[in-house]
């Protein structure tokens, strides 16, 4: 960036276009998980997928 001054604007864009692009998959990410539970009441949200043995 200090090499190029004037292409600032464009890094900026780039990171917000990051940022959306992830919040998009973070999105995505949680419909799957509610569709999972709706389908099958398994909660997968914190550490994955638990057998009914292991409760």
């Amino acid at each position: 960036m200090e090499s190029d001054p004037e292409r600032i604007k464009d890094y900026l864009d780039l990171q917000f276009i990051a940022r959306a692009l992830e919040r998009a998959g973070d999105y995505s990410k949680n419909i799957c998980e509610d569709a999972i539970f709706v389908e099958s009441a398994v909660d997968i949200r914190h550490g994955g997928v638990l057998s009914h043995e292991d409760k």
